[in-house]
């Protein structure tokens, strides 16, 4: 009986990681994308080198950022301190997946 008793929470412990695991949403293209080439730099949506410049709503529309297309242009002619990402390195599709990314989650 006692065994039982000890079993039981490790089984409550699986049954329940089990069940978060079904409701994850899988990773879309964008997130994938970001997390590959943005995210060393942008974590949680911040900006490391310009931290008044990051990827959240109110701080893109001050920078005058507010579309996907403002994005990825700005992707691709960053100014001082980020990388450029021209479309060899990032191409059109997946940069303007990244940008939709951007805008839903931060």
């Amino acid at each position: 009986m006692k065994k039982i008793l000890l079993l039981f929470p490790v089984v409550l412990i699986v049954v329940l990681c089990s069940g978060m695991a079904a409701e994850a949403q899988p990773v879309t293209p964008g997130e994938e994308a970001f997390l590959s080439n943005c995210v060393v730099c942008h974590a949680n949506g911040e900006n490391l080198i310009t931290p008044s410049k990051s990827l959240h709503k109110k701080s893109l529309a001050a920078n005058g950022i507010r579309t996907a297309d403002d994005i990825v242009k700005k992707m691709r002619d960053p100014g001082p301190g980020m990388t450029k990402f021209d479309a060899e390195m990032i191409p059109d599709k997946t940069a303007r997946q990244i940008a939709e990314y951007i805008l839903k989650k931060f």
